[in-house]
């Protein structure tokens, strides 16, 4: 239940495959921990994933032949999550994006296509907002973006219960005190959607139980239709990372072929 993956895991993962490349460092107090792979000289994708998880969300897409041949990719640990400060929470999203900034801040001559999937993808429009000159585009899988869709989830305060927290593992823990409060997060950022002139690629299934799949559509009430390519997955759930990952392929590609 802890949703990362250990170094020996790693070894067992990679096995057959170059592994990926593990750097952490210090900023702000709190530990950046990333899993890295791919040609650095090529452009670079940032993943970012949803609430509970780690990089190892992404971990079959840091092995895949044509990703690792053509693009730099990292996948970070969002703070709370993986090993980036393992269940120090982070409800800010504007926290949040200047956690992961200090990762393109790595690599300042290049601009990146960031990805995120679920509680990911307010992450990655954050980032786009605060950290433009940054950003190449965006390619949101199944993101949960407009407030108004957001539910209001009976049991989440119960999880702040002392008691109740006690035994409930971690990273459920962390997810929730995301969570919680995302709706009144989403709604700080409408202003932000008006600025961006990022290309957008959204990804949504039209199945899925977990985020309503009109959130594909959230971008479009600010943003003008020539930055915006939706595909809808006909039969497909929340999962696409895991079940349709030829998919997010697709759309790197996509924005990296964009002028």
């Amino acid at each position: 239940m802890e949703f990362r993956m250990s170094l020996r895991e790693m070894d067992d993962y990679y096995a057959g495959y170059q592994k990926p490349r593990i750097v952490s460092f210090p900023f702000d107090g709190r530990t950046v921990n990333y899993a890295e792979a791919g040609d650095k000289t090529k452009p670079l994708v940032l993943f970012v994933h949803g609430s509970p998880g780690s990089w190892s969300a992404f971990a079959d897409f840091l092995r895949d032949s044509s990703l690792v041949a053509n693009f730099h990719l990292i996948a970070p640990d969002r703070p709370g999550f993986g090993h980036s400060n393992f269940g120090r929470a982070e409800p800010s999203l504007k926290k949040q994006s200047e956690f992961l900034y200090q990762v393109l801040n790595r690599y300042p001559e290049k601009k990146a296509i960031l990805v995120g999937h679920s509680l990911g993808g307010p992450v990655i429009a954050q980032m786009a907002m605060d950290f433009p000159d940054n950003v190449r585009g965006l390619l949101f899988v199944a993101p949960s973006i407009d407030p108004a869709l957001e539910p209001d989830e009976w049991f989440r305060p119960l999880l702040r219960n002392f008691v109740v927290r006690t035994f409930t593992p971690i990273s459920l823990v962390v997810s929730n005190e995301e969570i919680i409060d995302l709706k009144e997060e989403l709604e700080m950022m409408t202003d932000g959607w008006k600025s961006l002139k990022t290309p957008v690629y959204m990804l949504q299934g039209d199945q899925d139980t977990l985020v309503p799949m009109e959130n594909a559509y959230y971008p479009g009430k600010f943003m003008p239709d020539s930055l915006i390519h939706i595909q809808l997955l006909s039969g497909v759930n929340h999962f696409i990372p895991w079940s349709h990952p030829q998919e997010i392929i697709k759309g790197i590609n996509y924005l990296k072929a964009l002028p």
